[in-house]
Formats: structure tokens, sequence, C-alpha cells
């Protein structure tokens, strides 16, 4: 099980965040569409790899990441 949020707040500026969790006990590997600036919080093995300008996101077990988003 995947779960994707985007979360947004306000404050003098927007930020949006990009939440993923890794529910399952196996290894899983997505697409990355959203543009990112940078991991701001990580938990477990996560790893990002390119393929031809392509992103993608390899996630371990039960491992989480939180992402800035580019605006």
């Amino acid at each position: 099980l995947l779960l994707i949020i985007r979360t947004q707040k306000v404050a003098f500026k927007v930020e949006l965040k990009l939440v993923i969790h890794n529910f399952g006990n196996s290894e899983i590997e997505i697409p990355l569409t959203d543009r990112t600036e940078k991991a701001i919080a990580v938990s477990g093995n996560v790893q990002e790899k390119e393929d031809h300008g392509n992103f993608y996101l390899k996630l371990d077990g039960y491992a989480s990441v939180v992402y800035l988003l580019k605006n």
C-alpha cells in the first residue's frame, strides 16, 4: 500500500510538500513527476534515480519521505 499526500502551508508564502509513505514491507519504485526542491524528512532507505530525464523514487519497506516542491 502506498500513500501519497500533497500538503500546503500558508504563512507569508506558500510551501507545497509531497509526502510519500510505503506502508508495505516490500521495496517499491515509482515515477516522481512533481518537481522537487529537496527532501526535508526521510525515514528508512529512500533513493532517487534518473533515467533519460525521468526521475524515479525507490523506497524500502515502511520507508517515508517528505519533499519540498518547487513553486
